[in-house]
């Protein structure tokens, strides 16, 4: 006869199986992957692409375009302007829910933004929330200050979120009574940047290579350490003339420079604002100075983009692997030209693509201005990257300073960009008339020397007095 388990047999098992289990379970618990954790990362990126999109963009947030123009703020710090956006469809978007209104938009959420300065509160979180995304979650945009003065400028809006609002989840911030949080906070500064502002999701994002649930990870200190006032406060640069790009208008508007905004065109009398927007045009004659102002815009605005997507992503130039200019044309120094093309090229639509080889740009030496020839072939400098882009501008990059301290007059920057507007078969190929030139400086694009003295000289860095005068009659200006 088969004998069973005896009774005593049986609660061992049992018990080893107990032990077993406490000893596993949290094992396990800790390769389960931290909802919240990913949740909130999730939040944080988002938000922070968001906002970068919006400062980046000169039709939501308009930056100065006159000398000592502070009513409007500065491209340093883009968030700084609350009048209503350049885009018709958000004329409604101004003041203080601004920035709360056109992030609904770019999150693809209905929007209810309330103004005002509120306290934060876990019991009054759910009341005159701004919006609800698609994925559940709960933001709350909170305006603080903003004011411009002389010498700084400062802006800040608290931004607060629920990643999960659900009844399961404790829905509070992070406190002695909240160790597990499910509710953060944001702070988005003048210049664009996005600041975590609560202990546990500054742990969140120095752990971030992590997604499992583990006890050692520490919630950080006193966040207001790192909170500190300079923060919210930033050095502000009065704007010099034309250190602003045009904002593209819809067809059929134009830019008025003394209302700063896009009116009618038949509104507008004055001959620079009729520059219509770069894609109305079949190609760029440099028989005509409003064609060339808006092919010299649209070069401007696309280099513009990709120095900011370039210093997002890698950093400002120092970190673009650009190396020190020799005296001689030699492979080294066309590497560091193909590190600024690869960094500012990659808006481009190509029709030719040269390399450091020749056929992108006239077989000559360019003319002066003042009737003198400038003693450098581009065409044949196999230390530039060269390139036709699809709309037959002829573009040459050309790496200077590893450290961006090669110095112009005044100014230190990093390379140059060479661009004839109409390519190496059209126009005469001169300084100033269809061959111009773009500074690209670690802080940005420039259009020329602010300085410029050359160009009333011999027609050497006269790009932004094009942009800004619409002609090429350097002697009137």
């Amino acid at each position: 006869m088969k004998k069973g388990f005896t009774l005593a047999e049986l609660l061992i098992v049992l018990g080893i199986t107990g032990v077993v289990a406490a000893t596993l379970l949290p094992l396990v618990n800790n390769l389960m992957p931290d909802k919240t954790k990913i949740a909130y990362l999730k939040a944080h990126d988002e938000l922070k692409t968001a906002i970068q999109s919006l400062a980046s963009n000169s039709s939501l947030y308009p930056i100065c375009l006159e000398q000592g123009d502070t009513t409007i703020g500065c491209q340093e710090h883009p968030l700084i302007n609350t009048s209503k956006p350049l885009i018709k469809k958000f004329e409604s978007y101004t003041g203080d829910t601004k920035l709360c209104k056109l992030l609904a938009f770019s999150m693809d959420a209905q929007e209810s933004c309330q103004e005002g300065n509120y306290a934060y509160s876990d019991t009054t979180f759910t009341q005159n929330l701004s919006f609800t995304t698609k994925n559940g979650m709960q933001w709350k945009i909170v305006p603080q200050t903003r004011t411009i003065e002389s010498d700084k400028a400062t802006y800040q809006s608290d931004v607060y979120v629920d990643v999960d609002p659900s009844k399961k989840s404790k829905n509070c911030m992070y406190s002695p009574t909240c160790k597990h949080p499910d509710r953060f906070k944001f702070l988005v500064a003048a210049d664009g940047s996005v600041i975590p502002a609560d202990p546990h999701g500054l742990m969140y994002l120095n752990t971030r290579k992590s997604f499992t649930k583990n006890k050692n990870e520490k919630t950080e200190g006193d966040v207001q350490t790192l909170l500190v006032s300079n923060l919210r406060e930033f050095e502000f640069k009065p704007c010099t003339e034309g250190s602003g790009a045009i904002p593209n208008c819809e067809p059929g508007m134009v830019w008025d420079p003394t209302a700063n905004a896009c009116v009618p065109e038949e509104d507008n009398g004055d001959a620079c604002s009729k520059v219509q927007p770069f894609y109305n045009y079949g190609g760029c004659n440099s028989a005509d100075d409003l064609n060339t102002t808006a092919c010299l815009r649209h070069m401007y605005s696309e280099l513009g983009k990709t120095f900011s997507e370039s210093s997002e992503k890698y950093g400002n130039p120092t970190n673009w692997g650009l190396v020190n200019i020799s005296n001689y044309a030699t492979l080294k120094d066309y590497q560091g030209s193909l590190a600024l093309y690869n960094k500012l090229g990659g808006n481009f639509k190509l029709a030719k693509d040269c390399k450091n080889g020749t056929g992108c740009f006239a077989d000559t030496y360019p003319k002066r201005e003042d009737g003198a020839v400038w003693t450098d072939n581009i065409n044949r400098g196999q230390h530039r990257y060269k390139i036709i882009t699809e709309d037959g501008m002829a573009v040459a990059f050309q790496g200077y300073s590893q450290n961006c301290d090669r110095m112009h007059n005044s100014l230190t920057f990093c390379g140059i960009v060479y661009v004839d507007i109409d390519g190496p078969d059209k126009g005469d190929f001169t300084l100033g008339r269809d061959l111009f030139q773009f500074l690209i400086t670690k802080d940005g694009v420039l259009a020329a020397d602010p300085a410029n003295t050359d160009c009333f000289k011999f027609g050497g860095w006269c790009t932004q007095h094009v942009i800004d005068k619409c002609n090429r009659e350097y002697w009137q200006h």
